[in-house]
């Protein structure tokens, strides 16, 4: 078996969803407890954190609308957050070997999305009595997006353990999903979220082969804000080697004649550069 050599973080999507969904997971944590800190109970704590961060009823969804686009960057288990990163790499480092980094995130994206409308959508149906909702948290969707996207991109495809054993990619796919629906079978909306996530793969892959190229706006953004934020680092170095420059000018006009020889405007700018 080929080895397959690990791209560095800027070039890998599937080490960037592991840090992005790890960064929620220690965010959600950290201010749980920061709430315990200040004396608020534990189930207390925990309830006000996920309703600010879970998908919920869908009565509710009005009021915490920044639901869908965090619910899938969170889990409350470590070892929840842990295994569901195990098959989203796996899904994942297979997909940006065969059609580029640039592809993972918005598939996970397009999966979380779709999957938390359908969630909430299906609640709507007059179906009571399988409508049993709690919250809903958790990369499920995006990772089951990812896992339908690299069979559908190549269902030949396999996953190798050690460089002996090849797994169809197919068969650890069916695993996960057969995992993932036999953990939310008693919930009508969370199996709605898994089957739509599930097609969302598939249409994204579909898209892509025929050239349309959906998910491109999302690393577009990522270029944007990367942009923005280093024209803004550099605005403010110049803007700071200016007031130095003029501050130096200054100091060496009244090293060599001292403060009298400055003009009143000149004595104002030395003011304010010498309090900014």
């Amino acid at each position: 078996m080929k080895r397959i050599q690990i791209a560095p973080y800027k070039k890998n999507g599937a080490m960037q969803l592991i840090v992005a969904t790890g960064t929620g997971f220690i965010i959600f944590h950290f201010t749980r407890v920061v709430m315990l800190i200040l004396g608020i109970t534990g189930i207390d704590a925990m309830s006000r954190t996920a309703s600010n961060t879970a998908l919920p009823e869908v009565h509710q969804f009005p009021h915490v609308w920044w639901t869908l686009f965090s619910y899938a960057w969170v889990h409350i288990g470590f070892w929840e957050w842990v295994t569901n990163m195990i098959w989203a790499y796996t899904f994942a480092q297979a997909i940006q070997n065969l059609v580029g980094y640039k592809q993972v995130i918005p598939i996970f994206v397009y999966g979380t999305l779709i999957g938390g409308l359908c969630f909430l959508g299906i609640q709507l149906l007059p179906l009571q009595n399988y409508m049993y909702v709690n919250w809903m948290l958790g990369s499920y969707a995006g990772v089951m997006a990812l896992g339908v996207a690299i069979i559908t991109l190549s269902p030949k495809h396999k996953f190798y353990v050690g460089d002996q054993l090849a797994i169809p990619m197919y068969v650890v796919v069916l695993v996960y999903a057969a995992l993932s629906f036999a953990n939310f079978y008693t919930s009508l909306p969370k199996l709605a979220l898994l089957l739509s996530a599930a097609l969302s793969g598939f249409l994204y892959i579909k898209l892509l082969r025929r050239g349309i190229p959906i998910g491109t706006w999302v690393y577009d953004l990522f270029s944007f804000l990367e942009a923005k934020t280093i024209n803004q680092h550099q605005k403010a170095i110049k803007e700071v080697e200016e007031k130095k420059s003029a501050l130096d000018i200054l100091l060496d006009k009244i090293h060599e004649s001292g403060m009298e020889s400055l003009s009143a405007k000149e004595q104002e700018q030395l003011k304010e550069l010498s309090q900014s």
